[in-house]
């Protein structure tokens, strides 16, 4: 690779107030519609030029540069998932990782996740857990890390209002999880 030749991968979070723009985002050159991400090169012009403005209006220079030094623009929605379950089949089946809960990637823990998901089903085959032990332990991980992810997107994304509620739903969600292991158990 020649010197100045990089290539440079940034994201711009951008919150789209309803699901009828974001349709219209996520169509590309052809009228095809996307559920998640535009390619690269397949993102309509009028699209990335609406965009390119709006950047231009609120963004520093430095940053205005690299929306118009930007040649092959796509584009990504970021959601989150969670599962109610992780276990099925009698345990035969697990989900685990992304496929278990998607997070948000304000956090940058869905790394962790899988690594969490390895340990602890080290200790269900050599029989220091259960698999039921095992599934609590994933869906409290995934519930918690989920809402601190949206805590996380809300200070930097929405109003102080949804930021604090954010907030107060992720500490009622921490405290729940801490008094339930406290509860016992009749299953």
């Amino acid at each position: 690779m020649e010197f100045g030749s990089q290539t440079h991968n940034w994201i711009w979070y951008w919150n789209v107030p309803d699901e009828s723009q974001l349709r219209d985002i996520l169509t590309d050159v052809d009228g095809i519609p996307h559920n998640n991400t535009v390619p690269i090169g397949k993102l309509r012009d009028e699209v990335w030029k609406r965009q390119l403005e709006i950047g231009q209006k609120l963004l520093p220079g430095p940053f205005v540069d690299l929306l118009e030094n930007t040649k092959q623009p796509f584009v990504s929605s970021i959601s989150d998932t969670l599962s109610t379950k992780a276990a099925f089949f009698d345990g035969k089946l697990l989900l685990v990782g992304d496929g278990l809960s998607l997070f948000r990637p304000h956090v940058g823990l869905s790394t962790n996740q899988a690594a969490l998901h390895c340990e602890l089903l080290e200790k269900v085959i050599k029989g220091n857990m259960s698999v039921s032990q095992w599934e609590m332990e994933v869906l409290r991980y995934a519930a918690s890390t989920r809402m601190y992810s949206r805590v996380l997107g809300n200070y930097g994304q929405a109003s102080l209002l949804s930021f604090l509620a954010s907030v107060v739903k992720y500490l009622i969600l921490i405290i729940g999880q801490r008094v339930s292991r406290w509860i016992p158990k009749f299953y």
